[in-house]
């Protein structure tokens, strides 16, 4: 058995290392040099953490073997003693039997230099198994592993860099480690201690924050998700038509005061799914209804195949209307329809498209009278209040021209941001109020 037990504090042995060790303690300085096959002895500095493994010891070699401070020299007593073997050959003591063999020097210098070659490539342990040195005394396999021959490095577990009792593992080339980390933590030196958000709990980009309280976490969800883990789509937003489940005057949506003067010039964009048979379009279905304090009003309102009806109200009656002659049906499929206003005319687009362009009469055109917005109902008729889908309905206070129109159009009903012009009352704004009646928030679909 092998025993490094001849230490010398203040001395040290040179000119026959065969590996240096750097940032190592001694007792790791030792093992290294057990585990290398021609080690007899080793120089350790304490100051400097710097190791040094031999092939000689002091017996052998006893002119190398000098004063350095702050060095301990830590050796082999055996057999190898000055004149055992030829001046041609190398002394390599055996502690099983307790004797010595004389190895030829051009095999020891194979092993120093074509062994160590191969440290830290892919084929060293290929290599280094199959390693036969020849001499003309004797031949023999070196069962070596790569690792006990690194030169000028150290092991990457050597100071163990997992926390928290995580067991360290060596790359096969030992470039770098890997730590197996106990229940609770993580990364790469099982330093972090893990939360709920490790689990990545908050879906759609959600943001994660750990808490004391259970579940553990809570999450901040992005613009149009709700929900403990932003799992679901809100029920109200840009991306989402309203579905109005049957005819009723209870069902609308109000908001208050959202224009606060006339508007002399305006666009109106929505889209809508209609699937209803009325008759020969004498009933109308009220999409946008648009009052103040004093009685004046602004209704929009569609009937079957027929027509796009404006109404203007002043003090509670009907002062004047028009019919807009159009060719839109209530199939079931999303449309798109725009209405602008210059304070000359009218012009209906019916999916980005000019449908109806009408000169009307001037000041007796109903304008936007400011005030506040119902979505779904004309207060002063039943008969009128609105059915199935619609989505994307913005009021801009100025004439949107047919190439913007036609982009609202083509991007769909989340298309307000692909416009230079902010809408004055968005679909947002509009969405965000809570529904009255039976209205429910339709997420699923896409208006486009």
């Amino acid at each position: 058995m092998m025993g490094l037990t001849d230490r010398f504090p203040g001395m040290q042995l040179e000119n026959h290392v065969t590996a240096n060790f750097t940032d190592v303690t001694e007792m790791t300085c030792s093992i290294k040099c057990f585990l290398i096959d021609m080690c007899q002895s080793y120089n350790y500095n304490e100051t400097t953490r710097f190791c040094q493994a031999s092939t000689s010891t002091r017996f052998q070699h006893i002119i190398d073997f000098h004063n350095k401070s702050g060095v301990t020299y830590v050796g082999t007593k055996n057999k190898c003693v000055p004149g055992a073997c030829p001046s041609d050959k190398i002394c390599r003591p055996d502690f099983t039997s307790d004797s010595f063999r004389c190895i030829d020097a051009f095999a020891m210098e194979f092993l120093r230099t074509e062994i160590y070659s191969l440290v830290g490539k892919p084929t060293c342990m290929v290599k280094i198994k199959t390693v036969v040195l020849l001499s003309t005394t004797s031949t023999f396999l070196y069962r070596l592993f790569c690792h006990r021959f690194v030169v000028n490095a150290k092991e990457p577990c050597a100071e163990a860099p997992c926390q928290n009792e995580g067991l360290c593992a060596n790359l096969p080339d030992y470039s770098d480690y890997t730590c197996t980390c106990k229940k609770g933590f993580t990364g790469k030196n099982c330093e972090k201690e893990m939360t709920a958000c490790d689990s990545q709990p908050c879906a759609n980009g959600g943001a994660c924050k750990a808490t004391a309280e259970q579940p553990g976490y809570t999450c901040a969800c992005l613009s149009g998700f709700e929900g403990d883990a932003c799992q679901n789509k809100v029920r109200t937003g840009h991306n989402c038509s309203l579905h109005f489940l049957n005819k009723s005057i209870s069902n609308y949506i109000e908001l208050k005061s959202p224009i606060s003067s006339p508007l002399q010039q305006y666009t109106i964009s929505l889209w809508f799914k209609i699937s209803l048979t009325v008759d020969n379009g004498q009933i109308f279905l009220t999409f946008l209804f648009i009052s103040n304090e004093k009685g004046q009003a602004f209704a929009l309102m569609f009937g079957k195949s027929t027509s796009v009806k404006l109404m203007g109200f002043g003090g509670g009656e009907i002062s004047n209307s028009e019919i807009l002659p159009s060719t839109m049906d209530f199939d079931g499929n999303w449309h798109h329809l725009t209405l602008t206003y210059d304070n000359k005319a009218s012009v209906l687009y019916r999916n980005g498209a000019v449908d109806i362009k009408k000169t009307l009469f001037g000041s007796d055109l109903p304008i936007i009278s400011g005030g506040n917005i119902t979505i779904g109902r004309n207060p002063g008729d039943h008969r009128s209040s609105l059915i199935d889908h619609i989505a994307g309905l913005n009021i801009y206070d100025v004439v949107l021209d047919q190439s913007a129109i036609m982009q609202l159009f083509v991007g769909g009903c989340a298309a307000t941001g692909i416009i230079r012009q902010a809408p004055l009352v968005s679909w947002y704004n509009i969405t965000a109020r809570p529904p009255q009646g039976a209205i429910q928030a339709d997420c699923s679909m896409d208006c486009a």
